[in-house]
């Protein structure tokens, strides 16, 4: 049997310490500045991403503002469950959030450089 992980916070006058990487994270968001925990009894949810809070939240109201656009009656409160919701009873494929698939190469016209040059594609800057 592999020996346990144990994760141990790195604050000065802290010494707690984790089994799990995920609870070890959520003690270190509480540690920090700009931190938004949830005040739901009960729930020990703490992040540095606002976003990642008002979705958290939103489990705790019961609010459901993601609403499947293909004329089903499934509705969420978290995006990422709408996007799979639609990808696994839709058959909805994403557009690609810019970076990750490669452009193609162009041959480029220009009387100094051979007809047979590629150019790569330069990245947005």
């Amino acid at each position: 049997m592999s020996p346990t992980k144990v994760y141990v916070c790195s604050q000065a006058k802290c010494s707690e310490t984790f089994a799990k990487f995920t609870e070890f994270k959520r003690h270190e968001a509480g540690h920090a500045e700009n931190v938004y925990t949830c005040t739901f009894p009960g729930c020990d949810f703490a992040t540095l991403i606002k976003k990642s809070f008002e979705i958290h939240s939103a489990r705790h109201t019961g609010e459901q503002r993601y609403v499947c656009p293909h004329g089903c009656t499934f509705r969420t409160h978290d995006p990422s469950a709408l996007t799979r919701h639609r990808k696994a009873k839709h058959g909805y494929v994403p557009s690609s959030r810019g970076g990750r698939i490669a452009a193609p190469l162009r041959i480029r016209e220009d009387p100094i450089v051979p007809a047979l040059c590629f150019v790569l594609p330069i990245p947005p800057s």
